[in-house]
């Protein structure tokens, strides 16, 4: 941030004359590479983001934009789906979202994922796992050419997700050009952001030390039986 400057001394020496008042200088701010809110009403498909072109999703007749949420429902298990935002090109980046589920997972396991560098079947991602016995399991990984690496990986016990409550996940990425640094975060709204990221990892894949695209992807895992399943997010920011 850049400070206000001091008081300016105006007029020569033998006569004391008025000292300017200093004037606040505006806090530079990073501008997004992407930004959503969802408010808009999009019947099939997540539409145009507010900043960084249209959402390429994978199951436009399951996901829709309801005026503030974007929202994906899912009623089988082993179900992917992803939303990405491909015309960002976007190497170093940090990726602020949410989501909120209906129901509390019963019988198999909930992944909330957030993707970076994304070009073809390669990218970063930041997984939130909500598992039915009350675990959130928060880990990051590579995929490289459709192969997951998990690449560090933190089970909170006692997390106890209630159904309809938001999470919110930070996913930062940074490198230069050689390695990458991954920084991950997850914490409920009524908390605050965790000072530290939970999960950290380096990584050096030279398919993934360039610009690509942003965005999401949920799971539903094998043996849950809260089907249907409802995931809202209420705001998608990459800086």
């Amino acid at each position: 941030a850049v400070l206000p400057r001091g008081l300016i001394s105006l007029g020569g020496p033998a006569t004391p004359t008025a000292t300017a008042t200093p004037t606040a200088t505006a806090t530079p701010t990073t501008a997004a590479t992407a930004r959503d809110a969802f408010a808009r009403t999009v019947a099939a498909g997540w539409g145009t983001a507010d900043v960084g072109g249209a959402w390429t999703v994978e199951s436009g007749d399951a996901m829709s934009v309801d005026g503030s949420s974007a929202v994906d429902t899912i009623s089988t298990v082993v179900t992917s789906r992803s939303a990405l935002l491909n015309s960002v090109a976007a190497r170093d980046v940090s990726i602020l979202t949410d989501f909120t589920l209906n129901k509390t997972p019963v019988g198999g396991h909930y992944y909330r994922q957030v993707l970076a560098r994304v070009s073809g079947n390669s990218w970063y991602m930041l997984s939130a796992r909500v598992e039915s016995t009350g675990t959130l399991l928060v880990y990051v990984s590579k995929v490289s050419y459709g192969t997951e690496t998990a690449l560090f990986t933190k089970a909170i016990s006692g997390f106890n997700y209630t159904a309809g409550e938001k999470v919110l996940m930070r996913f930062k990425v940074s490198g230069n050009g050689t390695a990458s640094t991954l920084e991950g975060k997850v914490w409920r709204t009524s908390q605050t952001e965790p000072t530290t990221p939970q999960v950290t990892a380096t990584d050096t894949t030279a398919s993934l030390q360039s610009t690509g695209a942003v965005g999401v992807k949920s799971y539903v895992g094998k043996g849950m039986t809260s089907l249907p399943l409802t995931i809202k997010a209420a705001d998608f920011t990459a800086a």
